[in-house]
C-alpha cells in the first residue's frame, strides 16, 4: 500500500507509474483488511477508481468505488470517508448516461457535504449537480447549483480562474436558455475580462442580442471577433449573416452567406450538420426578402435535410412524416414554420390551393414534431419550456388561417381555429398525466423507466456531439453509438408493448362534437386564445358553437393589470367596484354570448396566456350583476381535459390535514404559525381529521390516495422563479416535513373525487403562456385529480374557515362544486358579522379547476330517490299492519 501510494502522489507521474499504482493497489484490495486496516482500503479503492478514470475506463472505476462504499459500510465508518466516492461515481454514472444512478450518489454527497466544514472539494460538487440538472432540462435549479459552485472559489487565486470561467458559463448558458438574457449578457461580459476563448464568449454574447432582436448590437460584439477566427467558423458567420437580416443589410447579409457556402464547399461538403442547415435557413430568408418564395422553399426544405440525419425528400412539396429523438429540435421546428410561411405567401400571390395545402401540411408537420419531442421528455419544466417556444408558432399559424380564409368559410376557419388553440394550451400537463397513469395502469417495473429515460437523455446527447464533431473518426464514433442507443430504445420500447395495460399514446385531436356530447345541456365552454392580433373567444354548447375575434388594440391590458393588482390590495376599505375598463372588457367577451351562457346551469372558462389570473365572476355580466351572481364558474387548463377526465368510479371517504393546529406549533422552527381556525373548516365532516403531530408527511404519502375527498387545512409556498421549489407543508416534526411540487404529481390520486387545497396560494405560480399557471394544484392535477379547489393568493384563516364550511354545507345538499363554493362566497359577502372581509381580496382567491361534476347531484338525485322509495314503502307497511289488527 505504501509503495502504491508514493506512486499515487507523485507531482508529475507517467502513465507506466500509474498502471503500477494501479496495479499495487488492486494486489493489495484482494485481500480482506483487518478492522485497523479498514480506512486504508476505502482509500484505496477511491484511488484505484480515480486512475481507472485516468484511463477511460468507468466500468471500473465504478466498481471500486462503490467497493470502498461498501468497505465503509462493513466497517462502520462515518459517511465523510466516502464523501468522494460518491462524488466521482454520480461523476461517472452521469457519464454512462445512468442519470437516476448519477442523482442518487450525487445527492448523497450532497448531504454529506453538509456536514463537513472545508477540503472536500463542494465547488466540483456543486458544478455536478448543476451540469445533471442542466442536461435534464431543470435550468432553474442548475443555476442555484452553478452559483453555489462559484461561490466556494477564490477570487484572487490564479489557479482557480479557469472553474470560475466554467461554472459561470455554465450558469449563462441555462439562463440563456430561460429567456434572461439581460442576466447572460452581464456573465459573457465578465467572461470576457478572463482572456479564456475569449472569441467563443463573443459569439455566445451576440446570440443573447439577436434573440431578442436586436442586431446592431449583435454586430458591435461580432465585430471584436478575431477575424482569422471569424472567416473560419461557420456559427460566426451564420450568426453575422442573422445580424444583417435584422438591420435589413441585405448586400452585406448576401456577402457573408458568400463567404459561409465557400467554407461549406472547402470543410463541410459531405457532412449534416447543425451549422449547414442554419446557413441554408438564413440563405432561404434572404430569398423570401427578395420575393423568391419557390427559392425559399427550396432552401428550407435543404436545411430540413441537414436536420434529419436519415432524411431525404423528392422536393419542397414533401414534410417528414417520422423524427428520431435527440434532433436539434428548435432549429428544425423553426425551419418548418419558415418553410409554411413562405407557402403562404405565394398562396396569396397566386391564390393557387396547392400552396395554401402545402402551408397547412408544413405546419402540422412543426406540431407533429413539437409533440413528439415532448413525449419524449420525462421532466415538467423541460416539456413547459418547449410548449411556450412552440405557442409562438401557434400564434402566427392561426393569424395565417383567419386572415387567409373568406367570409364563406369563417365559420369552418373559426371551428378550425378552436381546435388548434386548444391543442396549443397544457400539452405538457396533458402527457405528463397521461404518463403517470400510463405507468400506473400498466405495471411497467421502474427499472425499465428509468432504462428509458437513460437512453432519451444519452440519444440527445450523442446528436449533439454529432453536429459538433469536427474529424471524420469522431462523426463516424458518435453515428456508431447514436445507431445502437436508437436500436435499444426500440427494443426497450418494445418490451413495453409486451405488458398488459400499456399503448402508446397519440396526439388526440380536440373533436369539437365529441366536446359538445361530453357538455351535455347543462354545462357551457366559454375558451380563449391570444394570437399576434386578436382575442378569440369560443362559446359552445350542446348544440350550437359561437366565435368572435377581437383585435387586441381593444383589449385594456393595462387595465387588467391595474384591476387586478387592485383587488389583490384592499388597502384600509372595504369598499370596491367594476373600473369602465373592465365593464366595456366584459362587454366584448360576454355581450355577444350572453344567451347562451345562461343556457346552462354553469360555465366552464378555458382561459390563455395572461386572462389566467383573471377572476371572470368578478366581472359584470347582467347590467350591474357579477358573473358571479348569476352562473358558477368551473376553470380548466384546456378543452382537451373534457374529452379526458377520468370516467373510472371515484372512491368515497373523506381525509383532512390540519398540521399547524395544535399549541406545540407555537414552538416550532418551521417558521409557519398556528391556524387556529384550520380545523373549524372540516369539524363538521364524517370521515378523518388528523391534526398536529398526526397530520405528518409521512401520513399524507401514505393515505393521501386512499381519499375520496381530500381536504388540507395547512401553510403552501409559492414560487416565482422555481416552480419546484413550491410546496404544501405539514406538521414540522421531523426534518422534512414538506411535499414539494414534483413529488405531488407523482401521487397515484386517479381515483379522488376531490382535493380542497386551503393553503396560502396553492394556484399561485410562475406564468406560462402555453401551460397556465405552474402551480401545486397543476401538480396534483398531473396525479390525476380531476377537482380542485384552491387560492391563488394568500388565504385569512377565518375566511379560508367560512368558505369551507359553507362549500361542505352546499355539497351535502347536492351542489357541485363550482356552485358550492359560489354560494359560499355570496354568503361571505352578504354576512354582515363578515363585513370586514367583504372586499374581493379575501375570497376571490378561491376557484374551482375541473370539470363541473354531476357526481354529486346525482347521488342527491339518487338519495331522493331512496327516500321516497323508503317514505312510500313504510306508509305501506303501516297500511298493512293496520288491515291487519283489523
Amino acid at each position: 500500500m505504501e509503495q502504491a501510494d508514493q506512486l499515487y502522489f507523485l507531482d508529475a507521474p507517467t502513465e507506466e507509474q500509474d498502471r503500477k499504482a494501479l496495479e499495487l493497489y488492486e494486489e493489495v484490495l484482494s485481500f480482506t483488511p483487518e478492522p485497523e486496516e479498514s480506512m486504508d482500503f476505502v482509500l484505496a479503492c477511491e484511488r484505484a477508481g480515480n486512475l481507472y478514470l485516468t484511463f477511460r475506463m468507468p466500468e471500473k472505476a465504478k466498481f471500486w468505488y462503490a467497493k470502498g462504499i461498501e468497505l465503509a459500510r462493513a466497517f462502520g465508518h462515518s459517511d465523510t470517508l466516502v464523501y468522494a466516492h460518491h462524488l466521482y461515481l454520480g461523476e461517472s454514472y452521469f457519464g454512462l448516461n445512468q442519470f437516476d444512478s448519477s442523482l442518487y450518489h450525487l445527492e448523497t454527497a450532497e448531504r454529506i457535504q453538509s456536514k463537513i466544514d472545508q477540503g472536500m472539494q463542494p465547488e466540483r460538487l456543486y458544478n455536478a449537480l448543476g451540469v445533471y440538472f442542466f442536461e435534464t432540462g431543470n435550468f432553474n435549479r442548475s443555476i442555484s447549483y452553478f452559483t453555489k459552485a462559484n461561490s466556494y472559489l477564490d477570487a484572487e487565486d490564479p489557479n482557480q480562474l479557469y472553474a470560475r470561467y466554467s461554472f459561470l458559463s455554465n450558469k449563462a448558458s441555462a439562463l440563456y436558455r430561460l429567456g434572461r438574457f439581460d442576466e447572460a449578457q452581464a456573465i459573457y461580459s465578465d467572461l470576457l475580462n478572463f482572456g479564456i476563448n475569449k472569441d467563443q464568449i463573443l459569439l455566445n454574447l451576440a446570440n443573447t442580442y439577436l434573440e431578442q432582436n436586436q442586431g446592431q448590437e449583435a454586430l458591435q460584439v461580432l465585430g471584436q471577433v478575431n477575424t482569422g477566427f471569424g472567416n473560419r467558423s461557420l456559427s460566426y458567420l451564420n450568426l453575422k449573416a442573422k445580424a444583417w437580416m435584422q438591420v435589413n443589410r441585405l448586400d452585406s447579409l448576401e456577402q457573408t452567406l458568400e463567404t459561409a457556402e465557400k467554407l461549406i464547399s472547402d470543410e463541410f461538403a459531405n457532412r449534416k450538420i447543425l451549422q449547414k442547415a442554419i446557413f441554408y435557413t438564413n440563405s432561404g430568408d434572404l430569398a423570401l426578402l427578395r420575393g423568391n418564395e419557390k427559392t425559399a422553399l427550396d432552401l428550407y426544405q435543404r436545411s430540413i435535410e441537414q436536420l434529419l440525419p436519415t432524411y431525404s425528400s423528392s422536393g419542397f412539396m414533401e414534410n417528414p412524416k417520422e423524427y428520431p429523438f435527440g434532433i436539434s429540435f428548435l432549429s428544425l421546428f423553426e425551419v418548418l414554420t419558415k418553410k409554411a410561411e413562405a407557402s403562404w405567401k405565394l398562396y396569396q400571390r397566386d391564390k393557387s390551393k396547392q400552396w395554401f395545402d402545402l402551408g397547412i401540411d408544413t405546419w402540422e408537420a412543426a406540431f407533429r414534431l413539437s409533440s413528439f419531442i415532448s413525449a419524449n421528455y420525462d421532466n415538467d419544466e423541460a416539456r413547459i419550456f418547449l410548449g411556450d417556444r412552440v405557442l409562438e408558432g401557434y400564434k402566427t399559424y392561426l393569424n395565417g388561417l383567419f386572415f387567409l380564409s373568406s367570409s364563406q368559410d369563417r365559420e369552418m376557419t373559426m371551428k378550425r381555429i378552436f381546435s388548434l388553440s386548444e391543442r396549443s394550451k397544457a400539452e405538457a400537463l396533458k402527457i405528463g398525466r397521461n404518463q403517470e397513469a400510463k405507468k400506473r395502469q400498466s405495471q411497467i417495473p421502474k427499472s425499465l423507466i428509468q432504462e428509458e429515460r437513460n437512453i432519451l437523455y444519452a440519444i440527445s446527447r450523442t446528436y449533439q456531439q454529432q453536429l459538433n464533431a469536427s474529424s471524420e473518426d469522431q462523426i463516424q464514433d458518435v453515428e456508431a453509438e447514436l445507431a445502437d442507443l436508437q436500436v435499444r430504445l426500440s427494443r426497450l420500447r418494445e418490451d413495453f408493448r409486451k405488458i398488459d395495460g400499456f399503448t402508446e399514446q397519440k396526439n388526440r385531436e380536440i373533436d369539437l362534437e365529441a366536446i359538445q356530447e361530453k357538455l351535455g345541456e347543462d354545462l357551457t365552454l366559454m375558451t380563449f386564445f391570444l394570437s399576434e392580433a386578436h382575442l378569440f373567444v369560443f362559446v359552445i354548447s350542446e348544440d350550437s358553437f359561437e366565435s368572435k375575434a377581437i383585435a387586441l388594440d381593444r383589449v385594456p391590458f393595462d387595465g387588467l393589470e391595474a384591476w387586478l393588482r387592485g383587488i389583490r390590495n384592499p388597502g384600509s376599505s372595504s369598499r370596491w367596484g367594476t373600473p369602465e375598463e373592465i365593464k366595456a372588457f366584459s362587454e366584448l367577451v360576454f355581450g355577444n354570448f350572453q344567451r347562451t351562457l345562461k343556457r346552462g346551469d354553469e360555465l366552464l372558462i378555458v382561459p390563455h396566456d395572461i386572462l389566467n389570473s383573471v377572476p371572470f365572476e368578478l366581472m359584470p355580466f347582467e347590467g350591474e350583476k357579477l358573473l358571479l351572481e348569476v352562473l358558477p364558474v368551473t376553470y380548466q387548463y384546456s378543452s382537451w381535459a373534457i374529452l379526458e377526465a377520468s370516467k373510472a368510479k371515484k372512491q368515497s371517504g373523506f381525509l383532512a390535514f390540519a398540521p399547524f393546529l395544535g399549541e406545540e406549533v407555537e414552538t416550532n422552527s418551521s417558521g409557519f404559525a398556528r391556524l387556529p381556525m384550520s380545523f373549524a373548516e372540516v369539524e363538521d365532516r364524517k370521515g378523518q381529521v388528523l391534526i398536529g403531530k398526526d397530520a405528518s408527511r409521512e401520513a399524507f404519502l401514505s393515505r393521501a390516495h386512499q381519499a375520496g375527498i381530500l381536504h388540507l387545512a395547512t401553510h403552501a409556498v409559492a414560487s416565482s422563479e422555481d416552480p419546484n421549489e413550491a410546496f404544501i407543508a405539514f406538521y414540522p416534526e421531523e426534518e422534512e416535513f414538506r411535499v414539494f411540487a414534483p413529488e405531488l404529481a407523482f401521487q397515484n390520486l386517479q381515483n379522488t373525487q376531490l382535493v380542497y387545497l386551503s393553503a396560502c396560494e396553492t394556484g399561485s405560480g410562475v406564468l406560462s403562456k402555453s401551460e397556465g399557471i405552474i402551480s401545486l394544484a397543476r401538480s396534483l392535477s398531473i396525479a390525476g385529480v380531476d377537482q380542485l379547489v384552491f387560492s391563488q393568493w394568500i388565504s385569512e384563516d377565518k375566511v379560508a374557515a367560512f368558505i369551507a364550511q359553507r362549500f361542505y354545507r352546499y355539497l351535502d345538499k347536492g351542489e357541485s362544486y363550482s356552485n358550492s363554493l359560489r354560494l359560499a362566497r355570496l354568503d361571505l359577502i352578504s354576512d354582515p358579522k363578515m363585513a370586514q372581509f367583504h372586499h374581493p381580496f379575501y375570497w376571490a382567491n378561491f376557484r374551482v379547476v375541473g370539470l363541473p361534476d354531476s357526481s354529486s347531484d346525482e347521488e342527491w338525485a339518487l338519495w331522493q330517490i331512496a327516500l321516497v322509495i323508503s317514505f312510500g314503502l313504510m306508509l305501506l307497511l303501516v297500511g298493512v299492519l293496520v288491515m291487519v289488527r283489523k
